[in-house]
């Protein structure tokens, strides 16, 4: 009789308890692909070159936590933790995908942790192959073509800053506008804002179409010279029926170098669907453009549930080495300069 009531007594006492310390939830996306890369030519200066190759890849898998905590009616506290999972080939977890806690209210959202920037957003809110052979990062990431040793690092754009505090405001007429401030962006404690980065964006969303434009200031230590780059993206996106058209251009200084793309995608039933885009880079070097070409299907078995085949080629000049498969995946088979790298992709993604 004891323990018969005592049951009913305890699930009254936590139930309180439960309730003050918010929700919280696992989940997660697995994304693996089969994929044959044709560097078309070794390079011979960089070892690490080949000409061809068969591999599995883990692109951009990820295990992530999160919760929020009512504070009060108007208040309420979140956070998140993300690591990047090598599902592939089983090395160790990489912490550094977004991961921050803040505050959330009617007044908007304020934020501070590691996460992406309000400039990298319009690539991946336009992107028709993220983490896919193909993706246009491979373009607008990797822009340094320029010869420049200030700029050697290809590393700019669409990053994840670290030490950064951002707030967004709630939404006004539709419109939604984002601050980022990073104080420094070495692993290391900050001794200095030599190397702060700030990113910002202004966002306007109607019943199907979205338009945004961005801006980031970034400076950081490159071999040993501190180096400071700014960028300006626009970026839309449009869905007409069954259609949805994207595209979206950069412009980036110190050298001047423009990137843009545009793509389009098809449903050709609610589980079948047609893509392919079109990037180009246009480099301050002479022979360092490039033009990314991309091709896809993709069938939808469930909202958790989608497999896709896709085929990338990149044109590149002759003083430039870009491929169609670096960005966002595990592959790193390395091309030649003026080399027209191409691969086949076959793959699953499953959210939970």
């Amino acid at each position: 009789m004891r323990i018969k009531h005592l049951a009913p007594a305890l699930l009254a006492a936590l139930t309180p308890l439960s309730a003050s310390a918010g929700e919280a939830e696992i989940y997660g996306l697995f994304h693996i692909s089969a994929d044959y890369l044709n560097a078309d030519a070794g390079d011979p200066v960089n070892p690490n070159s080949g000409d061809e190759g068969a591999t599995i890849s883990s692109n951009s898998s990820r295990l992530g936590f999160r919760g929020n905590t009512p504070i009060s009616d108007a208040l309420t506290a979140i956070w998140q933790v993300e690591v990047e999972v090598y599902a592939d080939n089983g090395s160790a977890l990489a912490t550094d995908r977004n991961t921050f806690a803040g505050l959330r209210g009617d007044w908007g959202q304020l934020r501070a942790g590691r996460f992406d920037t309000p400039f990298k957003l319009l690539h991946s809110r336009t992107s028709l192959f993220s983490d896919q052979v193909g993706d246009g990062r491979n373009i607008l990431r990797a822009d340094i073509a320029d010869g420049l040793t200030t700029t050697t690092d290809a590393n700019w754009w669409n990053e994840r800053l670290r030490n950064s505090i951002a707030y967004q405001t709630p939404s006004w007429n539709n419109l939604t506008a984002n601050l980022q401030y990073s104080s420094n962006q070495d692993a290391a404690a900050a001794t200095s804002s030599d190397q702060a980065s700030w990113s910002a964006s202004l966002e306007w969303r109607g019943e199907n179409i979205w338009l945004a434009v961005a801006h980031e200031k970034s400076a950081r230590a490159v071999a040993a010279v501190l180096t400071e780059r700014q960028a300006s993206r626009a970026a839309l996106s449009w869905q007409l029926g069954d259609t949805r058209l994207v595209g979206l251009y950069q412009r980036a200084d110190n050298p001047d170098i423009d990137a843009w793309g545009a793509g389009i995608k098809q449903n050709i039933t609610d589980k079948l669907a047609v893509k392919t885009h079109y990037y180009r880079l246009n480099a301050a070097g002479v022979d360092q453009d490039a033009e990314l070409f991309a091709v896809g299907m993709e069938y939808t078995v469930a909202k958790e549930l989608v497999f896709y085949g896709t085929y990338g080629q990149v044109t590149n000049g002759d003083l430039i080495n870009r491929d169609p498969w670096s960005q966002g995946r595990n592959d790193d088979l390395v091309s030649g300069n003026g080399d027209t790298p191409d691969a086949v992709s076959a793959g699953m993604i499953y959210r939970f």
